[in-house]
């Protein structure tokens, strides 16, 4: 009655921990939190608690020790994760349970559930309930065995205990355990005394994974892509920053020396302007004199003219206001020069691949043009075409270099 009692008790346990395991969170990756198979082997020892005689009862503490280090017990197991905090385990082992008058070869073979309150990388409990079957095969003395006995045969047999893995790595963990194990069977010692046979059990061991990664394995791999990713990212934001403040320090730049020359030229212009009034006011105190007719200079009948290139970010076709100030200038120039034909040529760095930078090539190309068209310039005296990173103006192992190459560049036609 009292192992009845004792079975019911750990099966309430059980049910309890279940219910408070659900309720935990896991926390960090563990080996047991792997919904994959795993694999382990154990030793240890096993020690009767049968219905002996007194002086036969092998749990007395004066034989403990010696019976339970005389004895050697192996397991080996299966286990895989069945819910959050459960995991089921198939389980097969030997052993053998002595008596001062007895022993008993014992091959248990049972299914387990594994539950898992919380989870640590350094201590993870648990508590374990199965029902299996084993082979007994008992050798007594015929004084001692009673009427009826069964000496070799299958019983069905439920164990139960607590336990707890600690892990050494993402792959191996120890598992030590401790349980009691009862028998629904009375013949496992060679005696029937009205209770049925149990035995406790002692056993650590080791585990691994079978198969592949581990939830922590994985984790640590999604963690240094991420981390990859985000210093790649941030790589890729100081080089755009980088080269946004070359970009403005140079329109910075090139809008000063813009205004100098205008103030230059201004100056100039109001120079010319009193040196004019001043010869215009001694020339009107001096007689007039007639005054022949200076030949008027030859003007060349063509200039060369030149255009400067349009510069585009990186990836992009869109014109920005500095580089359509470049192209109102151009328009002018052309509405000037109305016999000047151009090809318009557009170009690309080396990043990316070659049908990628063709494309955009061309795409620059066309903006410009349709730019120039939208501005008044006749569409057939324009002509585009795009060269990839074929031509570039500077080498593309610096920023600088393939910024010079993202272009458009306006040729006159000869």
């Amino acid at each position: 009655m009292t192992k009845r009692l004792a079975c019911v008790l750990l099966l309430a346990v059980v049910v309890i921990t279940v219910g408070l395991a659900q309720t935990r969170g896991s926390g960090k990756p563990t080996l047991l939190q792997d919904k994959g198979l795993q694999f382990g082997v154990q030793i240890g020892g096993l020690i009767g608690d049968n219905e002996q005689p007194k002086e036969m009862r092998i749990i007395r503490l004066d034989n403990v020790f010696v019976d339970f280090f005389g004895t050697f017990s192996g397991r080996a197991f299966l286990d895989y994760g069945l819910m959050n905090h459960v995991r089921g385990q198939f389980g097969a082992s030997f052993g053998k349970i002595i008596g001062r008058y007895y022993s008993t070869n014992l091959i248990p073979v049972d299914y387990r559930f594994m539950i898992i309150p919380y989870y640590s990388r350094s201590f993870n409990p648990y508590l374990y309930v199965g029902i299996g079957g084993l082979h007994y095969d008992v050798s007594v003395g015929t004084n001692r065995i009673s009427p009826g006995v069964e000496t070799s045969g299958w019983a069905a047999y439920m164990p139960g205990g607590i336990g707890f893995v600690s892990q050494l790595s993402n792959r191996l963990a120890l598992d030590f355990n401790v349980g009691y194990n009862y028998i629904f069977n009375d013949d496992v010692n060679g005696r029937r005394g009205g209770e049925q046979d149990s035995y406790y059990s002692g056993h650590f061991g080791i585990r691994l994974p079978l198969g592949g990664k581990t939830a922590a394995e994985r984790q640590e791999e999604e963690l240094k892509k991420q981390l990859a990713e985000q210093e790649q990212q941030r790589k890729e934001a100081e080089m755009r920053s980088a080269e946004e403040g070359r970009r403005k320090e140079l329109e910075a730049k090139k809008a000063l020396e813009e205004q100098q020359a205008k103030e230059l030229e201004a100056k100039k212009a109001l120079e010319a302007q009193k040196a004019l009034e001043a010869q215009r006011a001694q020339e009107a105190q001096k007689p007039t004199e007639p005054v022949a007719p200076k030949p008027e200079k030859s003007i060349p009948a063509t200039r060369e003219i030149k255009f400067e290139p349009v510069y585009f970010r990186i990836g992009g076709s869109k014109l920005s206001l500095s580089e359509r100030a470049k192209l109102d200038a151009a328009a002018k120039m052309m509405q000037a020069n109305p016999e000047v034909k151009l090809e318009i040529s557009g170009h690309t760095d080396n990043s990316g691949s070659r049908s990628v930078n063709e494309k955009l090539s061309e795409a620059r190309g066309n903006v410009v043009k349709s730019y120039l068209i939208g501005k008044g310039v006749l569409a057939e005296r324009l002509t585009s075409k795009g060269y990839a990173f074929d031509k570039p103006a500077a080498p593309n192992t610096a920023v600088e270099g393939r910024r010079l190459n993202r272009r458009a560049e306006l040729d006159v036609v000869k």
